[in-house]
């Protein structure tokens, strides 16, 4: 199926920044996964988005106030756009917590909302069945609700 070209860009950037505002999730049973030894390497070198909030937030525990300012999650109460989350399951540089929290604050209060994850999947670099995937699911959400 062939789309308009300012549709087609708009799709691209709004993966894109789903991919980076939001991470990405598989849904869990329970609560979100806790950091375990082997996620070692990747607490050591974590991704380059949260060196960029290290270095212009600081510490969450010294800078409580800025967090809470910018945190997507605690004004989850006031959504009410159906979400999509896409993205790599093993995605350090936006960490899936910030998603599965979110499309849990989301699913929790009825608002449409769905959460994916590729398996093995960093932040880039998927094979092309999985950028086929990611895109098609996209375009699928915008039909659904912007039609």
């Amino acid at each position: 199926m062939r789309r308009a070209p300012a549709r087609a860009a708009a799709l691209a950037a709004t993966a894109a920044l789903a991919a980076i505002a939001a991470g990405a999730a598989e849904p869990s049973a329970g609560a979100p996964r806790a950091l375990t030894l082997e996620d070692s390497e990747a607490v050591r070198n974590p991704g380059d988005y949260q060196k960029w909030y290290n270095w212009e937030l600081g510490p969450p525990w010294e800078n409580r106030e800025k967090y809470d300012r910018l945190s997507p999650l605690l004004k989850a109460g006031e959504v009410t756009t159906p979400t999509l989350f896409l993205g790599g399951r093993d995605d350090w540089n936006v960490p899936l917590l910030n998603a599965e929290l979110f499309y849990q604050s989301l699913r929790k209060r009825g608002i449409p909302t769905e959460l994916v994850a590729y398996p093995g999947m960093h932040h880039g670099g998927w094979p092309p069945e999985f950028e086929r995937d990611y895109l098609e699911r996209v375009v699928a959400w915008f039909d659904k609700y912007l039609r």
